[in-house]
Order: C-alpha cells, then structure tokens, then sequence
C-alpha cells in the first residue's frame, strides 16, 4: 500500500513514493493464504536469524583477532570463506542423505550460522579496494583464488561427508547401480 499524505498547499492527498524508480514486476501482494503461511513458518525465520546472528559474530571476533593489511591478500575473509564451503559440503551432505528430517538444524546451521559465517560482499569489498588501491596482482589472486577454492572446498566437504561411518554404504550402493 502507497503512503499518501495532505499537500500542505493544496490539501490534495500525494503519493510520496510517485517519484521514485520502481519496477512495475517488485510489486508485492500476499493473499491471506500466504500471511496465514508465513506466520506459521516464523519460528524457521527466528531460527535462522539465531544462526546469522552467531555465525557474524564469530566471524567478526576472527577478523578482530586476525587482522591485516589492507594492501595484502585478504587471508582472513579468504579463510573464512573457504571453512564455510567446506563445513557447508560436510554438514549439508551429512543432513541431507544421513540424518532423519528435522525442521530446524539445516536453517539453524547451514542458512543461518554459515550463512552468516561466510560472506561474499566482504570478497567483493576488499577485491575492489584492492583493485583501486593499483594492487592488481594481489586482487586477481584473491579473486581467483576464491573463486576456486571456495567451490573445491565445498566439493571436499561432501567428499569428507560420504567418509562418516555409515555414509560408505550408501555410496556403494549408489556406485553400484
């Protein structure tokens, strides 16, 4: 809904938002169906956040203890980014073909604390600084390194799962057939 408000001059009702940009396709309208939904499922919100909040603040207490340059490669955010990718390969795999459904542990770790543990807006941030501060080589290493290692890691990771006790037999039988 559109907020309106009196013209001070004229007393006609205006709509404050008419001059902004708006994609006529971002408009929003939920049937009662769909409020009803999502007031049921708010406790998988509450429990994502939960995991968001906690997967941000380890990662802001590592890049306090762990800071650097910078001017030099990103170690820290490369390293954050690249134990998430694999915990994610580890944990989703181990959830998704081992564990009985749950409603809460893949929003809680995967989206939430992984989630917020990994973070590719810091990647883009500190590749731009690097880029405008002239320090080119450093900044296509970091790019290329992440770009290949996060998704190497995140593979591992599922490799890594499939070596739990138990996961051997199902990937037998999967090679198998």
């Amino acid at each position: 809904m559109r907020k309106r408000v009196l013209n001070s001059r004229s007393g006609e009702a205006v709509d404050v938002d008419a001059d902004l940009l708006v994609d006529p396709d971002a408009e929003v309208v939920l049937s009662k169906d769909d409020v009803h939904r999502l007031r049921e499922e708010i406790d998988i919100v509450l429990v994502i956040l939960a995991g968001g909040f906690l997967g941000t603040l380890c990662r802001y207490e590592l890049s306090v203890h762990w800071s650097q340059s910078s001017t030099a490669f990103p170690l820290t955010t490369f390293t954050i980014n690249v134990t998430g990718s694999l915990l994610i390969g580890i944990i989703l795999t181990t959830i998704m073909e081992k564990m009985r459904p749950t409603r809460y542990l893949r929003p809680l770790t995967c989206v939430g604390f992984l989630g917020g543990w990994t973070t590719m807006s810091t990647f883009a941030v500190e590749s731009d600084h690097l880029i405008s501060s002239n320090h080119l080589g450093i900044a296509m290493a970091y790019i290329f390194a992440t770009m290949f290692v996060t998704p190497t890691a995140a593979a591992l990771g599922i490799s890594l799962a499939h070596l739990l006790p138990g996961m051997q037999k199902e990937v037998v039988k999967a090679l198998e057939q």
